[in-house]
């Protein structure tokens, strides 16, 4: 592949002509890592010895290792994405908000042993040295453990994993540029032992929202399982830029109002663009991916969570639909146990929609099955984690 493509980079819209790789810069990628040009600010296009075009200014490359497989991505617009700008304190996670065209991508890393650190570090490294400035860093139970972890909306397991207590999350932000970025900024060196200063922020205060207008956004979550490392990258660009008119070329839309679509045979899916209502009244059945529980508890976390918002709004639009939350566990512990805890947090979630949502208790059932429907395998704690889940199940319509 190599010695038939090369990748040209140019802020004129103007036709370019490719130099072709030489053998010793091919080898230095084969040795270094495969490239994955993510559309963060502009179109990139693979060209061949000939001629070709890019439209806006340098795309941003970001490079992981050679072994390194995709497992996921997606694209919304227009979307938020609500980030953590500093660690957890008493007051809570102080949080932000940006919108337009937002990009996740999930991929797997063969680690040999590396660190979260060290998986961390070159791609941090390769942000600051595209002129973005890093907002926040921080590592597991410093960023605020299990509460940190679930503040984001992030790609559901098998495809992205991510240990409680061995992760590292960092949030870089950069103005959209047409000229060669500015010089890096790193973040200090404070940021990663105690956070930034609006940690004082409440977690129940709505995150503030932010409009993007010039701005690009980049979030990374990585982690570790067994012998694999797991990165997990979302990018926001404001609709109309570069970044954005870039995203919609390359990428279909998948909404994300609803649970993170699956790969087939992981249990019910969301098709591209596929609304939670819709796979529901299409499938009969869907995971709310997005629920989060204490480790071993029934109680449903604070939320938001949008996939009953989602539910909410289908049940109160049709007073005729029925839906009974179902509980899932992984196969740790005895089956009675399991179920008597997979039906307390169906139970939860049941309460939840009553609650908050106004939702007629008639129209909701709760239920648990405990392991005895898994979707996934539980010999790894990738496995494990995607097993762990609340399904909603169309009943009737009448």
């Amino acid at each position: 592949m190599w010695q038939h493509f090369s990748t040209c980079r140019t802020a004129s819209p103007r036709p370019r002509r490719c130099t072709p790789m030489t053998p010793i810069t091919r080898n230095r990628a084969k040795k270094d890592g495969l490239t994955l040009r993510v559309l963060l600010g502009y179109t990139v296009t693979l060209c061949t010895l000939a001629l070709c075009t890019v439209q806006g200014a340098a795309a941003f490359e970001l490079s992981l290792p050679s072994n390194a497989q995709q497992t996921h991505h997606e694209t919304a617009a227009p979307a938020s994405y609500a980030y953590p700008t500093g660690n957890q304190s008493s007051s809570g996670i102080p949080m932000d908000r940006a919108e337009g065209r937002v990009s996740r991508t999930s991929w797997r890393v063969r680690s040999d042993g590396l660190e979260t650190l060290q998986l961390m570090a070159p791609l941090a490294a390769q942000l600051e040295a595209e002129g973005f400035t890093a907002l926040h860093r921080c590592a597991a139970e410093r960023c605020g453990g299990y509460d940190f972890r679930f503040a984001m909306d992030v790609i559901a397991a098998p495809d992205m994993f991510v240990d409680l207590f061995d992760y590292r999350y960092a949030a870089y932000r950069r103005p959209i540029r047409s000229q060669a970025p500015a010089s890096p900024q790193p973040a200090k060196p404070e940021q990663e032992q105690a956070g930034t200063a609006a940690a004082t922020a409440t977690a129940t205060q709505r995150p503030k929202v932010r409009p993007s207008e010039g701005e690009e956004t980049i979030l990374l979550l990585v982690s570790r399982a067994g012998a694999s490392g797991y990165v997990h990258m979302v990018q926001i660009a404001p609709i109309g830029s570069p970044a954005a008119q870039a995203a919609k070329a390359g990428v279909p839309p998948v909404a994300l109002d609803g649970p993170a679509a699956r790969p087939a045979g992981q249990g019910p899916a969301l098709q591209e663009t596929e609304t939670l209502p819709e796979a529901l009244r299409n499938a009969g059945h869907v995971v709310l991916d997005d629920l989060s529980f204490g480790t071993g508890s029934a109680t449903l976390g604070p939320g938001p969570f949008a996939s009953l918002a989602a539910l909410a709004d289908l049940l109160l639009g049709d007073a005729t639909l029925r839906v009974a939350l179902v509980g899932h566990t992984d196969s740790v512990g005895g089956l009675e146990t399991n179920i008597g805890l997979s039906k307390r947090r169906a139970a939860s979630v049941v309460e939840r929609l009553v609650a908050a949502y106004g939702v007629p208790r008639r129209q909701l059932d709760g239920e648990g099955v405990g392991y005895l429907s898994p979707r996934n395998a539980n010999l790894t704690a990738a496995g494990r984690e995607a097993n762990r889940r609340v399904e909603a199940v169309l009943l009737n319509a009448e």
